[in-house]
């Protein structure tokens, strides 16, 4: 304490007793309303914290601004009170002391208050990262529980959207978000999700650099307590699953509410509740709004992370990451160097093949030497037996003649019928060896025709006139490949394969003479059902 001084509940620096406002920030102790259910300013925690103003209530906690007398510095304290399962009136009771609501909830007050202690153990873990906020301290009075962090002299992303006129440019964007989302490859390391992403719980300090606070909802998933997850959420930023006690939770689900909050920032707009869109999914691409520059790519990655089924969003905050930080040069090379890779392992299996086929012929070969060697000696051999038995072969050879002629007399009067079945089965399966060449030349033909009726064909709203195939072609990292079945009824399925920023992608179309239209989209695999609007994005980032 300081001579002729006090600190300031509002800001917690030294002004002039005698002044009622303070001179710094402007607040006046004698004029501001504080609610009956807050501590007081001015009251003393735990023996050396001194509370100030309330920095801010919600439905499991109040937190303070405080003055650590030991350590001579702010600090913001965190105070576990349900306003649901407790009460508190300081003004009538003259007691800090939380009280049960009703006695009967005993037990949810407990399992909060076993949270909350675990909420303080998790930011102390990861108190050294630069993206969570610290934990200095932890105590138990007033029948509750407090959390002694570290004051961020800003405020939150929330209150900073407002100042900067609702959005804010994507590549700010980026650079704001980038601390929090390596904090979240952090955090999901270690099995652990926050549940509950959004621009309340995002704090940004005078200097520019980000926090992510408040960890009261979160759950480690993998685990049986993934089984039974509390539901928990903010409308707008949560995902399908998190509606659910029992959803599928995974660090997809924080994917999510990270991509909602970043659409938030660079759209002006909360998004449609995940619920909502699950009736009808209107979602628009932040390109759409009027008076905001951003990528397709960029786009296209933050509406993936937003895609209403948890296996179409990355699968982990390491894949959003790299999709969202990593250049679409590095993507392109880092497939290029995977291409390089797989020729050579393709040109290396040839070259063993061929190895094995060489050693296999010259195999066959030497066996094919030994045989002719043996064979000489048996001839060798035949000639001296041939010479004792040529009286009795000269012999029997008048005979002999008899009986060939007789044989082969007999021989041409068999082969005569079998020789016309033959020539009649042979000229059976030529017919339909014929008619099956031609019925494929046809729909070889057809599929042939109705590709190039896609491919050189125009969209009603193709830029500068372009094909459609040149339109897929410049969109993709390299030009991609055609192919087609026909279905029946004169209708051909034509597709369209390509791979964007080393991911693959399918478009295909039905043509129906010199007709066609586009009947769905496919992206890693996964069906899209907004694949109109795929398809108009590739229009727009081409025009």
């Amino acid at each position: 304490m300081q001579d002729g001084m006090r600190l300031c509940p509002g800001c917690m620096q030294w002004v002039p007793t005698a002044s009622s406002v303070c001179p710094a920030c402007g607040y006046d102790q004698d004029a501001t309303a504080v609610s009956s259910r807050v501590l007081r300013p001015g009251t003393v925690l735990n023996d050396k914290y001194l509370v100030g103003r309330t920095l801010g209530e919600g439905g499991f906690g109040i937190t303070y601004l405080a003055w650590d007398t030991n350590m001579q510095s702010r600090i913001a304290i965190k105070e576990f009170f349900p306003g649901y399962l407790a009460s508190r009136d300081v003004t009538v009771s003259g007691s800090n002391d939380l009280t049960l609501i009703s006695q009967s909830q005993e037990r949810d007050y407990q399992s909060g208050l076993e949270r909350f202690v675990r909420e303080a153990g998790i930011l102390a873990r990861y108190s050294d990262l630069p993206g969570v906020v610290s934990v200095r301290d932890f105590f138990y009075e007033n029948q509750t529980a407090y959390l002694v962090m570290e004051y961020i002299d800003g405020i939150s992303l929330k209150e900073y959207l407002k100042e900067r006129g609702g959005r804010i440019p994507c590549d700010e964007v980026l650079r704001i978000m980038e601390p929090v989302v390596r904090a979240l490859i952090a955090v999901h390391s270690d099995n652990l999700l926050h549940r509950d992403i959004s621009p309340d719980n995002i704090m940004i300090d005078r200097s520019g650099n980000v926090r992510l606070i408040d960890f009261g909802a979160a759950r480690y998933y993998g685990t049986d307590e993934e089984l039974s997850m509390t539901v928990m959420l903010k409308h707008g930023y949560a995902p399908l699953e998190q509606y659910s006690r029992r959803g599928d939770h995974g660090a997809w689900t924080d994917v999510y509410s990270l991509s909602a909050t970043i659409y938030h920032m660079i759209t002006g707009e909360v998004p449609t509740d995940a619920v909502d869109r699950q009736v009808s999914d209107r979602l628009a691409p932040m390109r759409s709004f009027r008076g905001v520059k951003v990528s397709g790519y960029i786009d296209s990655v933050i509406r993936r992370g937003m895609s209403l089924l948890p296996e179409k969003r990355q699968q982990s905050m390491q894949e959003f990451y790299d999709e969202l930080y990593i250049s679409r040069e590095e993507l392109r090379a880092v497939r290029k160097n995977k291409l390089k890779r797989d020729v050579l392992l393709v040109v290396l299996l040839s070259l063993i093949v061929l190895s094995c086929l060489l050693i296999f012929g010259m195999m066959r070969a030497g066996k094919k030497d030994a045989a002719s060697d043996e064979a000489s000696i048996v001839s060798e051999q035949n000639e001296k037996n041939g010479e004792t038995d040529k009286k009795d072969s000269d012999k029997n050879s008048a005979n002999a003649s008899d009986n060939k002629n007789d044989h082969a007399s007999d021989s041409a009067d068999k082969k005569s019928p079998i020789t016309d079945r033959s020539e009649q089965n042979t000229a059976i399966d030529s017919a339909e060896i014929n008619k099956s060449t031609e019925k494929t030349t046809q729909e070889s033909e057809a599929i042939s025709y109705a590709i190039m009726v896609v491919r050189e064909g125009t969209f009603d709203t193709s830029p500068n006139g372009r094909t459609v195939g040149e339109i897929f072609d410049a969109y993709c990292d390299d030009p991609g490949s055609w192919s087609g079945e026909e279905l029946g009824n004169g209708t051909v399925r034509v597709i369209y394969a390509g791979i964007k920023d080393a991911v693959p992608f399918t478009i295909e179309f039905e043509v129906i003479d010199t007709r066609f239209s586009i009947t769905g989209v496919t992206q890693n695999g996964s069906p899209m059902r907004q694949y109109t609007a795929f398809v108009q994005g590739i229009l727009g980032e081409e025009g």
